[in-house]
C-alpha cells in the first residue's frame, strides 16, 4: 500500500520553505498532501514517482531540479510552479500524470519545462505556459482536456513604446 505524506503546519516532516533533495522526499507511490506549505523540488539525479498529489489553496510547490515527476493523479488548490533547471541550460523539469489533472488554482510552466496528460485535464484556474528566446515549455493531453491556456510566446522584438522587448 502507499504511504500518506501530510506536509503542512509546523513541526511534520520538512520545515516550511523547505528544499527536498535525496533522501529526504517522499517514497515513490506515497500519496503526498501539501497543506499551508511553500516547498521546493531539489533532486537533479533520482526522479520522484507518487500515487496521488494535492496542493492546497494555501500552498506554492516549485520544481527547480526535480528532473522528472511522474504521478498517478494532482488535484491543485493551490499553486505549482514548474521552473527552468536553474543549474543546469540542458536540462529540464517534467510532470507526468498517468491519470487526471485538476487545476483549480495556478499552473505554470517555464521553459524548456513540460506536462504529459494521459488522461483528463480539467483546468478551472490559472494555466500559463511560457517561452524565451531560445525555449518553449508544453503540454500534452492525451484524454479530455477543458479550460483556458495562457501561452506567453517571446518574439523577437516587440516596440509597445518604451522601447522594451519580450512578451508577444
Amino acid at each position: 500500500d502507499s504511504g500518506q505524506i501530510f506536509l503542512g503546519g509546523t513541526g511534520l516532516g520538512i520545515a516550511s520553505d523547505a528544499a527536498w533533495s535525496t533522501g529526504t522526499a517522499p517514497s515513490n507511490n506515497d500519496r503526498v498532501y501539501f497543506i499551508d506549505k511553500s516547498a521546493n523540488w531539489n533532486n537533479g539525479s533520482a526522479d520522484f514517482v507518487y500515487d496521488y498529489i494535492f496542493v492546497d489553496s494555501n500552498s506554492t510547490v516549485t520544481l527547480k531540479h526535480a528532473n522528472s515527476v511522474s504521478v498517478n493523479d494532482i488535484d491543485l488548490d493551490g499553486t505549482i510552479n514548474i521552473d527552468k533547471f536553474s543549474n543546469n541550460n540542458t536540462k529540464e523539469n517534467n510532470i507526468t500524470v498517468n491519470d487526471n489533472l485538476n487545476v483549480e488554482g495556478t499552473l505554470n510552466i517555464s521553459p524548456p519545462s513540460s506536462l504529459t496528460v494521459n488522461g483528463n485535464f480539467t483546468n478551472n484556474g490559472t494555466f500559463t505556459l511560457d517561452s524565451d528566446s531560445v525555449e518553449f515549455s508544453s503540454i500534452i493531453v492525451d484524454g479530455t482536456p477543458s479550460g483556458n491556456i495562457t501561452y506567453n510566446r517571446w518574439v523577437n522584438s516587440v516596440d509597445n513604446g518604451n522601447g522594451s522587448t519580450g512578451w508577444d
